[in-house]
């Protein structure tokens, strides 16, 4: 069985595009894959939590660019403050936990370059799906990358 390995963000909106495009071509091969979602938050990496203002921007972004309606419910009343802690559970003692500090370890050691970035066997992809620029405005353009999703895919459905 294949094992796709994905480092990733919960509130990063490039990840719950890619995200749900993997776990769909995944669910239709022939042959099974696991996909294991690794934490790599984002407010480590920048320093701060996600910023919901910037995070409402590019889903509306992509909703109208790629004509997706994955951010259905995003209301900035019921942002996280952090992503570290389990939804509607405690902290866990002594701070941060000890799974989600490996995940980020594993991480940095992997090279990982932002969220969601896939590793399938030796091969890496930085988000597959998506191809990502700004405008002579400043403002995000988002298409999806066909020719790099093909190939993404291809070396997961190669057992």
């Amino acid at each position: 069985m294949q094992t796709v390995e994905v480092y990733a963000d919960i509130t990063c909106p490039f990840t719950h595009v890619g995200l749900k495009r993997v776990v769909q071509h995944v669910s239709e091969t022939s042959e099974p894959a696991e996909v294991v979602v690794r934490a790599w938050p984002l407010e480590w990496v920048n320093g701060a939590p996600l910023d919901i203002g910037a995070v409402l921007v590019k889903a509306a972004a992509l909703t109208d660019q790629l004509g997706v309606d994955d951010f259905v419910g995003l209301r900035a009343d019921a942002w996280p403050t952090s992503t570290i802690p389990t939804h509607d559970l405690p902290a866990p003692s002594g701070g941060t936990s000890a799974a989600v500090q490996a995940d980020y370890d594993g991480g940095v050691a992997r090279g990982v370059k932002g969220s969601p970035h896939f590793f399938v066997a030796s091969d890496d992809f930085f988000c597959p799906t998506l191809d990502l620029g700004h405008d002579a405005d400043g403002h995000l353009t988002a298409r999806f990358d066909s020719d790099m999703l093909a190939d993404f895919f291809s070396r997961i459905d190669a057992s």
